[in-house]
Formats: structure tokens, C-alpha cells, sequence
């Protein structure tokens, strides 16, 4: 049977979001670059570049959930802890430039429900995917069964 198949809803649901998050991200650079006519904005392209790569493995890291890939598993937790950490990081440090006077930034609504949105499904990913239950699905059944041999050292 078919490891995609029989891969519980939470897991179906998360892989879909990352795709979805994805392609959405890679959409609004590929729009941005043929109004701007370059693929990487030249006051910008280490950090556009950057946000490609990023949002790709996002997309890789879907479709391998949606097999049951545990390398995807471990680069959504990867991506999903990078994620709350500079969420809080970079709020942080806005709100302190904000304060200080020397930077003046207005946060729109859209804005807001959309970091809201990362940061949400990066938690429930972090939670959900670290479970015993469902980490142990991403194990091959022959692995999970077979029997460690001890090291020997010669």
C-alpha cells in the first residue's frame, strides 16, 4: 500500500500548507521579477536568493511529507524551529528600532495575519510532527522491527 496513501490528516494537511506556502511565495518573486525584470532584485539578490532556496526546500519538504519522506519531517522541524526563532528575533528588533525613533515601520493588517500565519503553522508543525506517534510512522517497518547489533570495536 501506499505510504502517501495511508499517511494520517495531520500530516496531509501540513504538507499541503508548506506546498501551498510555497508556491505562493514563489509566485509573488516570479510576479515581483518581470515587473522588475530581473529574477533577483539588484539592491537585494543575496537576500532574494536566499528566500528562493528557502521557499523551494519548503516545497520539496511538502511533497516528501506527503510520501512519508523522513528527510522532508526533518526539514519541516528544521525550517519550522528557524522559523519561530527569527519570528521572535526579528520582532525583537523591530520593536527596539521603533522605539529608539531611528526607524519608523507601520505593520499592515495583511502583514500581520500573514506572519501570523507562518508562525502558526510552524509551531503546530513543531508540535505535531515531534510526536512518538507520528515520528514513528516515518520509520521503515523493517528498520523499526529489526534488532540493534552492538558496536565492536576491534
Amino acid at each position: 500500500m501506499d505510504k502517501a496513501a495511508t499517511a494520517p490528516k495531520g500530516i496531509k494537511i501540513t504538507a499541503i500548507l508548506f506546498i501551498l506556502v510555497s508556491v505562493i511565495e514563489i509566485a509573488t518573486m516570479l510576479a515581483e521579477s518581470v515587473s522588475n525584470g530581473s529574477l533577483l532584485p539588484p539592491d537585494q539578490p543575496f537576500a532574494s536568493a536566499l528566500v528562493l532556496f528557502v521557499e523551494l526546500a519548503g516545497l520539496a519538504a511538502g511533497i516528501g511529507l506527503l510520501r512519508m519522506k523522513n528527510w522532508a519531517r526533518r526539514l519541516v522541524l528544521i525550517y519550522s524551529l528557524a522559523t519561530v526563532l527569527l519570528s521572535f528575533s526579528a520582532t525583537s528588533i523591530l520593536i527596539m528600532a521603533v522605539k529608539s525613533g531611528k526607524y519608523t515601520y507601520t505593520f499592515s493588517a495583511p502583514d500581520a495575519v500573514e506572519a501570523a500565519c507562518y508562525l502558526a503553522l510552524a509551531v503546530w508543525s513543531l508540535y505535531y510532527l515531534r510526536r512518538p506517534r507520528i515520528k514513528g510512522l516515518f520509520v521503515p517497518k523493517a528498520a523499526a522491527d529489526k534488532p540493534h547489533e552492538p558496536v565492536t570495536t576491534a
